[in-house]
């Protein structure tokens, strides 16, 4: 095979390459810049190497034929766009000129000697065509002469366009060579602006690949044209191959490893995809016809028998093959740290891991720059007075005059959303200067509310990104999903740091829990007429689940029952104070209450009171207290809003001693009622609390009242202490593999 031939397919399949190159930039963002600048300039230069495959393909044609496709040849120069579009590259990356913000418009101007160059070029066929183009044959009277001037003028300037074209080859090879080292030049000033390390490796990469490719063509192609210099066909092929691997291999590379231009992943796997399929595809196809050549001319073969070989070679290789390149592909990009799914799952693991509030911001925001590429990332967080302050990394302290009002009209409109928002939209909506000047000191251009459960802790404040491109659908949905880890971890921080003598905590949780046992009834009441089990178990070391039995002359049982809001600690202590409560004023009133002189709605009264009054209204407790007289068989009883106790008759019939009323300590005077029951032998009564009917347990499906009702049912000829085990054992095995979420009393 000839060069000609090589030369054809490698500026073919290079040609198609760049148009796929520029198109995914140009399609990712359309609206920025950059990418519209960016995408034409690949686009245009993969136009050069495409005409230059027609070129050499219009060389093989006969003359006659050339010469009919004169004016289709003439109009190749049209690639030469790339050159002004790659000042204009230079002029907005690594960073805009400030000459550009001054004076936008100005920029078309560097398009202008390409504009005229297409055009007459296009327009004439040569020098002589122009300088035919206006002729005199002979002017008289005034009229004539008073003409001549203009015709004179226009003779000079078709005389200095004819010129032009005679040398139009060196002469814009001339501004070529002029646009690359203004190019380079930009780029390289551009660059040494650049402060942040990690950009300038990515930036660097670019631009050495942009300026060996420029540098190469300019060797090759416009030398020569200006000196004695000459190189051999081969090896102009060889310099442009070179140049065209370099330059788009460059930028190709940076959209695949470092994200350039913020081209999604989907994308980058596409391209990248797509090219190597076709690249297989392609070698198949010159394996395949040279192959058959040699085959047909020294073996015989005929083309049947070839494509059967061809077609159990393709199902035996060509598949396999694609799939490892496939996978060598995907294992290059879960290597890459800029992949969302990866930069999530690694930070999320980080997050989780990291206690210390100073390492886990810096984490934070490393990863952040490095993935999003932005210029900057702040954070402002909730100080002891609830006002928001900025909090400075390097110090690993509060900025103590950035304070914005928790007040405020920024911190309320902030409250209430649940996704990132733009400074700009922030700033034209709130009417907060202070805050808003605040924000706008360190740069902010998009922010995170940091919210858990409704509650805002921080605002996550990111600067404008380095590419200067927009936040993405998908930056935006990575921040989401990233906020709430970062509130929890942020949280954790802070308990840490209030936490670090844990193992004196643990201790003492373990102390709180055997007091806390010590405080519930030691003893089950038992007698001739009835028989009792209980069980308490909470879900962490100490729980607000409550219950208790108060025994009484004639033959009378108290039983209370209560669960308290809340979980661990803050729930005990609570607990244990309504305890201490519950137990003065059955002391004081509890056997005249047994004795039906004062009523047991009266008590919870009295608990509700003193609840209220020591207490905020978001704690507060649910609560059932009865009193059995075993004489008469009657039960009389009050519910501050717990679980209605459950009654099951010997027949298994069952009901529930309904009441609805206000838990204890959520309303003043709530006015709670009386009810009493006549209880006969063989009924059994089941008191719980809701960390057994609420137990999840698959598809997350609650235990449930009735499942509790046909487990006791299918075991009333037990013992008591055999029924609760035989309800704890069925609730953990339900719940198997779901964390407890509450305690557990029956």
């Amino acid at each position: 095979m000839s060069i000609e031939y090589f030369e054809t397919i490698f500026y073919l399949t290079f040609g198609l390459f760049l148009f796929i190159l520029g198109f995914v930039i140009f399609r990712e963002n359309p609206k920025e810049r950059i990418n519209r600048v960016t995408g034409l300039m690949i686009f245009f230069a993969g136009l050069g190497t495409f005409l230059g495959a027609f070129g050499i393909l219009l060389q093989t044609l006969p003359e006659p034929t050339r010469g009919e496709l004169d004016f289709l040849k003439r109009s190749f120069i049209i690639w030469e766009f790339f050159f002004p579009l790659m000042v204009y590259f230079s002029l907005i990356f690594p960073r805009e000129s400030s000459f550009l913000k001054r004076f936008p418009r100005v920029i078309y101007l560097i398009f202008i000697p390409y504009i005229f160059h297409f055009f007459i070029v296009v327009s004439f066929s040569s020098a002589e065509q122009i300088r035919n183009l206006f002729t005199i044959k002979g002017f008289e009277g005034n009229v004539q002469l008073f003409l001549l001037p203009l015709y004179y003028f226009l003779k000079l300037i078709l005389f200095l366009l004819s010129l032009i074209y005679e040398f139009h080859e060196k002469f814009y090879a001339i501004i070529n060579f002029g646009y690359i080292l203004i190019a380079i030049t930009l780029m390289y000033l551009g660059y040494r602006t650049l402060m942040k390390s990690e950009f300038k490796q990515q930036v660097s990469f670019i631009l050495w690949g942009i300026r060996s490719s420029v540098g190469l063509y300019a060797i090759a192609f416009l030398l020569p044209l200006f000196t004695p210099l000459r190189f051999a066909e081969p090896l102009k092929f060889l310099f442009l191959a070179v140049a065209l691997v370099t330059g788009s291999g460059s930028i190709a590379w940076s959209i695949i490893k470092y994200r350039f231009l913020d081209i999604r992943l989907i994308l980058r796997k596409g391209v990248i995809y797509s090219l190597t399929s076709g690249l297989l595809v392609g070698v198949y196809i010159i394996i395949y016809n040279q192959l058959k050549r040699f085959l047909e001319g020294n073996l015989q073969l005929k083309i049947p028998v070839l494509e059967i070989i061809f077609i159990i070679l393709a199902i035996g290789f060509f598949q396999p093959v694609l799939n490892l390149i496939e996978r060598l592909i995907e294992s290059l990009f879960s290597r890459n740290r800029l992949n969302y799914q990866n930069v999530m799952t690694a930070l999320s693991k980080d997050i989780m891991s990291i206690i210390d509030l100073k390492t886990l911001i810096k984490k934070i925001t490393e990863t952040l720059k490095e993935s999003l590429l932005v210029e900057n990332v702040n954070f402002l967080f909730e100080d002891d007075s609830g006002n928001f302050r900025l909090f400075y990394l390097n110090s690993d302290k509060f900025n103590e005059e950035k304070v914005i009002d928790k007040n405020g009209e920024l911190l309320r409109f902030i409250r209430v959303l649940n996704e990132p928002i733009m400074f700009d939209e922030v700033s034209a909506k709130v009417n907060d200067e202070r805050a808003i000047e605040i924000l706008r000191s360190v740069n902010s251009y998009l922010l995170v509310p940091l919210s858990h459960r409704g509650l805002l802790s921080g605002i996550l404040s990111l600067g404008p990104k380095i590419y200067s491109t927009k936040f993405t659908y998908e930056d935006k949905t990575m921040l989401n999903v990233l906020s709430n880890q970062m509130v929890i971890a942020l949280e954790n921080s802070k308990l840490y740091e209030e936490r670090i003598e844990k193992e004196k905590i643990e201790e003492e949780l373990s102390l709180a829990r055997e007091i806390q046992k010590s405080l519930l009834p030691s003893k089950i009441p038992s007698g001739e007429n009835f028989e009792i089990s209980a069980l308490s178990i909470p879900c962490r070391e100490v729980g607000g689940d409550y219950f208790d039995f108060f025994e009484f002359p004639d033959n009378k049982l108290g039983i209370a029952i209560g669960d308290v809001a809340g979980k661990g600690v803050p729930a005990a202590l609570l607990m244990s104070n309504i305890q201490a409560n519950i137990r003065t004023l059955v002391q004081i009133y509890g056997y005249e209450s047994s004795l039906r002189k004062i009523g047991l709605n009266n008590i919870l009264n009295k608990i509700n009171f003193q609840l209220r009054n020591s207490t905020t209204p978001e704690k507060f407790i649910t609560f059932f207290y009865g009193v059995i007289d075993f004489k008469t068989g009657e039960l009389y009883y009050s519910n501050a809003g717990h679980n209605y106790p459950i009654i099951i008759k010997e027949d298994k019939k069952d009901f529930d001693l309904k009441m609805k009323s206000f838990a204890l300590g959520i309303v003043d005077n709530p006015d709670y009622k009386e009810k009493s029951i006549k209880l006969d032998r063989g009924d059994t009564v089941v008191f719980y609390t809701d960390g057994i009917t609420e137990a999840f347990g698959p598809f997350d499906v609650e235990f449930g009242e009735e499942r509790l009702k046909k487990i006791i049912k299918m075991n009333l000829n037990k013992k008591p202490e055999e029924i609760i085990k035989i309800v704890y054992d069925d609730v953990i095995n339900y719940s198997k593999g779901y964390y407890p979420v509450d305690d557990i009393t029956l």
